[in-house]
């Protein structure tokens, strides 16, 4: 009989990191929800299975906090999210996608320094923040590193977001596996 552990992750500013040592391997999926309802000060826990079987988001008051990884403890460790994003390749016009998000970054800079031009000081901040945070999400993509995409544009705000193209957000989003 296979035996199953639950491997609970918490979100940082550094991405998907194990929460404390003592408790991130969980045996009882029951007793680890109630566990986080009781960190987030709730009476139950909203779970969003991801696509990948093994995969679950707890979805807090500010997005996923935790994130449940089921793992096999006996045969293979490699899970069918990896084994997908070993063979993942992006779909057919992600070029021409991800030439319309760097014209949207440079659209979004553009808007910044029109900003500044105009003495709006607190809009040029803002404007430069996001074309920081775009340009990081597209290093991201262009390096293949899809996760770290996910990662970041999870905690962009909506209008900054829109800026990259729907078709290529939904492909962050799949790859990462929460679609």
């Amino acid at each position: 009989m296979k035996e199953t552990v639950y491997i609970l992750q918490q979100r940082t500013h550094h991405g998907w990191e194990p929460y404390a040592p003592e408790k991130s391997v969980w045996k009882d999926l029951n007793a680890l929800h109630a566990f986080i309802a009781v960190l987030q000060d709730v009476e139950y826990i909203d779970v969003r299975r991801c696509d990948f079987d093994a995969v679950w988001l707890v979805v807090g008051s500010q997005g996923p906090e935790f994130k449940i990884i089921e793992a096999p403890l006996n045969g293979s460790q490699t899970t069918r999210k990896d084994s997908i994003l070993k063979t993942m390749v992006p779909y057919d016009t992600f070029k021409t996608d991800m030439n319309r998000f760097l014209i949207a970054i440079v659209d979004r800079q553009k808007q910044g320094q029109e900003a500044a031009a105009e003495g709006d000081r607190s809009a040029a901040r803002q404007y430069a923040q996001d074309v920081e945070d775009l340009t990081d999400v597209f290093d991201a993509l262009q390096s293949g590193d899809y996760q770290a995409a996910f990662d970041k544009t999870w905690h962009l705000d909506t209008i900054v977001r829109d800026q990259i193209p729907k078709r290529l957000y939904s492909f962050i989003d799949k790859v990462a596996g929460c679609r």
